[in-house]
């Protein structure tokens, strides 16, 4: 077989980006499950710093419909004094890469929707969100890099992760572990 129809060939037998994609949001309950969330809670506590730990316990509210993220986080600065923060973030504001990152399937259906959606293989895709770029892996684990933080998701349950964390250069930043979602 000659060495062009044999790249041809190949490139008949690995699925499109569309379909890896879709085969991720099939593994979170599906395309339409995922368009029809219209909020997600999420109750939980995590850690960040990479350098001085600090621990804390948040509640957050993400509306998918119109970009909007609540973050009620109270960090406990030691066993007898914790400090209570309260910020909205909406679309514009720089923490909207927040609300993007921290929901898997608002990244896959942005990937989904992306006209400059590419396959890296077949196990991650590529786009711009913002116009900026945007590395999805899809396999072994889900994970998002973007602005030099890549967020991965792991112990699934019910179509949503339990927890996840964001790393820069090889050290993580930031870990969550879920205690209760709510999907509405």
């Amino acid at each position: 077989m000659r060495p062009d129809a044999l790249l041809l060939l190949l490139s008949m037998l690995q699925p499109s980006a569309r379909d890896l994609v879709r085969a991720a949001l099939d593994s979170l309950g599906g395309e339409t499950r995922a368009r029809s969330i219209a909020s997600v809670r999420i109750d939980g506590a995590g850690y960040a710093g990479v350098d001085a730990l600090t621990t804390f316990s948040f509640t957050e509210t993400r509306d998918n419909r119109t970009p909007q993220l609540v973050q009620d986080v109270t960090v406990i600065l030691r066993p007898d004094y914790a400090q209570r923060s309260l910020r909205t973030l909406r679309t514009g504001d720089r923490g909207m890469d927040t609300w993007f990152t921290e929901a898997p399937e608002n990244v896959l259906l942005a990937a989904l929707d992306a006209p400059d959606l590419a396959s890296e293989g077949d196990t991650t895709v590529q786009f711009k969100w913002q116009d900026r770029p945007v590395r999805v892996h899809l396999k072994p684990t889900l994970a998002v890099e973007l602005n030099g933080a890549t967020t991965t998701w792991t112990h699934w349950q019910a179509g949503y992760p339990r927890q996840w964390a964001v790393t820069r250069n090889g050290k993580t930043v930031e870990a969550f572990s879920v205690s209760r979602v709510t999907i509405r």
